[in-house]
């Protein structure tokens, strides 16, 4: 079984690259971190409906030009590890299960007013000469940014960290509730099912956040998956390596 990791749901070549290697392994059976409880065409519209949503607060939201393209490109795309993942198995005919938690299902609600703030805190946050340059010339930066978070441990943490400190209270309390974050009980109970559910299956792949795929001791309360699925796991490849293989 290989594993593949990604670093972000909103990753900029992330479609491209997941759509890449799918082709290159040709697996016929794939997992995804998507409620075991969910069929293919139901996540795919819960999917495509966050995006519609998300897309629409941004549209409200008053921002520079080359933020707006960058958050456009972004959550137009999100969610693609699932959705790539399930177009790829619908086109060649493959087999495609989700093994995740059915309450991670939570986590996909919107607070429309939080993610306003997000957006507008971001933007601000942003040097003053990124800002004033075409989204031509800022896109090569999100990039290598999210490149880099594949291979540096600490930057991936630091970056985690920034993102709390820029957000209200309000906000911290809204995310720690949906992502139960006070329960790090939960947390070893899905990566259980988890690995329970793709040892049962047997994949040839199983795609998922690298959180889950390595050791991440400053924010995981627990083994993480990788470790629970043992000799079953032939390879493990960060999605961001790719175009290096």
């Amino acid at each position: 079984m290989k594993l593949i990791g990604t670093i972000h749901h909103y990753d900029l070549e992330g479609p491209r690259r997941l759509e890449k290697l799918l082709q290159r392994i040709k697996p016929k059976k794939i997992t995804i971190e998507t409620p075991s409880d969910r069929s293919p065409e139901q996540v795919e519209r819960l999917l495509l409906d966050r995006r519609t949503q998300t897309l629409d607060i941004l549209a409200s939201v008053q921002l520079p030009d080359c933020v707006r393209a960058l958050y456009t490109e972004m959550f137009s795309q999100e969610g693609y590890e699932a959705m790539e993942s399930i177009l790829y198995a619908r086109k060649e005919g493959v087999q495609i299960y989700g093994v995740d938690h059915p309450e991670v299902l939570k986590t996909l609600s919107i607070d429309e007013n939080m993610l306003r703030r997000q957006l507008e805190e971001e933007s601000r946050s942003l040097p003053s000469e990124v800002l004033g340059l075409s989204y031509c010339q800022v896109r090569p930066f999100f990039v290598e940014l999210f490149d880099r978070m594949y291979l540096d441990k600490p930057l991936l943490i630091s970056v985690f960290s920034k993102i709390a400190e820029r957000l209200a209270q309000e906000d911290v309390d809204h995310l720690r509730s949906v992502m139960r974050a006070d329960e790090p009980e939960f947390e070893e109970v899905r990566e259980q099912f988890m690995a329970d559910e793709i040892l049962r299956i047997n994949p040839d792949v199983h795609i998922g956040g690298l959180m889950h795929m390595a050791d991440f001791p400053e924010l995981q309360s627990g083994v993480p998956l990788y470790r629970r699925l043992g000799s079953s796991v032939d390879e493990i490849i960060r999605l961001g390596e790719v175009d290096k293989l």
